[in-house]
């Protein structure tokens, strides 16, 4: 039965009948390569002018040497500064569907020695004060950071403040962020295996380039 049942899947697949497993696992693979990813609220980091630098205090250098990379910078902190460590960031507000896409996850593709990168969520109430922050775990070298916020606050759509957090030493610290996307729990795991996929779908009004394709250039 077994082997009737992989012949049928062969047949459709449009592979001869003595393709073996492994030819099926590699058709399969190619299949999820070619096909772009369904997110919600996304910014692939095409546009710096997306993001507002935080505070004033100690405010990071942003810019993005191409498309798909946003770099934070802190340079040496000033005479009389009186912390341990120094942290800053950007942020803007967003619209989040978390029943469809759960997930909020980042992909950090450069942390300095001496650095870290995460992203902090605050949702406010009506006069815009803090209610609920949320905290991605710490990167001290590139990768991925996540949260399910569909898990932690509900499956709702919520308006929500985000943030690309840079820090790390007082003589400077720099980190660049990829993309940051909204993504559904069941294609996490894709995404944790392919972080350098480019080609993303929306159809989040909020989205970047919503209802098109975002493609790096």
């Amino acid at each position: 039965m077994m082997r009737g049942l992989l012949f049928a899947t062969l047949a459709v697949l449009g592979l001869p009948a003595s393709a073996n497993p492994s030819a099926l696992r590699q058709t399969s693979t190619k299949r999820l390569e070619a096909a772009p990813l369904a997110v919600g609220w996304h910014d692939e980091m095409n546009d710096p002018g997306n993001w507002r630098p935080l505070g004033s205090e100690n405010p990071p250098d942003v810019y993005a040497s191409r498309p798909g990379l946003l770099t934070l910078r802190l340079p040496h902190v000033p005479e009389g500064y009186s912390y341990a460590y120094q942290w800053s960031g950007v942020t803007r507000s967003i619209s989040a569907d978390l029943a469809r896409y759960p997930v909020l996850i980042a992909r950090v593709s450069s942390v300095e020695p001496g650095s870290y990168a995460h992203l902090d969520v605050e949702e406010c109430d009506v006069s815009g004060h803090v209610t609920r922050s949320w905290r991605s775990p710490t990167l001290t070298q590139a990768g991925l950071t996540l949260i399910d916020l569909g898990r932690a606050i509900g499956p709702e759509v919520r308006r929500l403040t985000l943030r690309l957090i840079v820090g790390g030493a007082l003589a400077g610290a720099k980190c660049e962020y990829n993309w940051v996307r909204f993504v559904g729990r069941r294609d996490l795991a894709y995404l944790q295996e392919c972080p350098d996929l480019q080609t993303v779908v929306s159809r989040e009004p909020d989205g970047d380039n919503a209802f098109r394709r975002a493609r790096k250039d």
